[in-house]
């Protein structure tokens, strides 16, 4: 077991640190349950880090966004011979969406409620000019209602804006973070479109890469959204999908995103009332014809009594 600082212990029971992996520990000060996050300084981490976090987080909590998970400390500690820098976070008792996605299939209901609810996360940042940049499906914290936090925020803008390059978000980073190191509205965006479309379809939409020249080298190729596996799919789903995922024309902000999101929602309950309308329609039917067949054997019943009492009349 770790203790961070003095004041946090870790308290899933690996013999290594984790970096940049969110882990339970236990505030031993306060005797509250937390989550933490430790992530090692390296040559990609500025040297202002930590005092750029303090105000990212300042900033942040004012925002006071029930989709943004809250930070409650942030400091560094000295731990197996590296320098760490910890974030302590509120426990949402939720578990990471890329958790989620190993052990379930989730129906297109529940990841759109999902993706909307990341939009308000940084519809909320977006509103303040700042900008997540680093979403990846472990920043997004989902609960058994599948209601969402969203974490990790403050991260890249307290490293001046360039990506820190942790070992499982590279596949979820944006061209010109890759090509300039620049980050803003777009980058949150294109990282969402690609989580959007794994939590579909199943599979990193550029795949899974070892370098980010390999992750360039397929995003430069493109998606080809005419291909078979598509057709089937619904039309609107596949668009905002590749807007998302659009170098040049992606969405201006998080609410036209959840609009298009919101229509097809709409849509779909819609197809299902009808569905349903239509059942409903069959059962009626059904009922219908059941009354009249026992209404039918009635009658025949009583014309069959009458003829008997007609017989016994005439010879009796």
């Amino acid at each position: 077991m770790y203790l961070i600082d003095k004041k946090y212990q870790l308290l899933e029971s690996n013999d290594f640190i984790e970096d940049n992996k969110l882990c339970k520990a236990k505030d031993i000060r306060n005797d509250r349950d937390v989550l933490i996050k430790l992530i090692e300084k390296s040559d990609s981490i500025c040297d202002e880090f930590l005092i750029n976090l303090i105000d990212e987080v300042t900033v942040l909590s004012d925002l006071n966004s029930p989709y943004i998970l809250k930070t409650l400390d942030v400091g560094v500690d000295k731990l197996e011979g590296s320098l760490y820098f910890y974030i302590v976070c509120e426990d949402s008792k939720g578990i990471e969406l890329n958790k989620l996605l190993d052990s379930k299939i989730l129906q297109l209901d529940y990841v759109i409620k999902i993706v909307i609810q990341v939009l308000k996360a940084l519809e909320s940042a977006h509103s303040i000019q700042a900008y997540h940049g680093s979403l990846k499906p472990s920043s997004i914290i989902v609960d058994k209602d599948y209601n969402v936090k969203v974490c990790d925020f403050g991260i890249t803008r307290a490293n001046k804006g360039v990506h820190t390059r942790s070992s499982d978000s590279l596949d979820y980073m944006c061209p010109h973070q890759l090509c300039v190191d620049y980050t803003d509205k777009d980058s949150d965006f294109f990282s969402l479109g690609e989580i959007f479309y794994e939590a579909h379809f199943g599979e990193k939409v550029f795949g899974c890469v070892s370098s980010e020249k390999e992750l360039l080298k397929n995003i430069d190729k493109g998606i080809n959204w005419n291909d078979s596996r598509y057709k089937n799919e619904n039309k609107d789903l596949i668009y905002v999908m590749s807007k998302l995922l659009d170098r040049d024309k992606s969405y201006s902000n998080s609410q036209e995103v959840i609009i298009d999101l919101s229509s097809i929602m709409y849509e779909k309950a819609s197809e299902e009332d009808e569905l349903r309308d239509e059942f409903y329609d069959v059962i009626k039917e059904k009922e219908k014809r059941e009354k009249n067949k026992i209404f039918k054997n009635i009658i025949l019943a009583v014309l069959i009594i009458l003829m008997v009492v007609t017989i016994v009349i005439v010879y009796f």
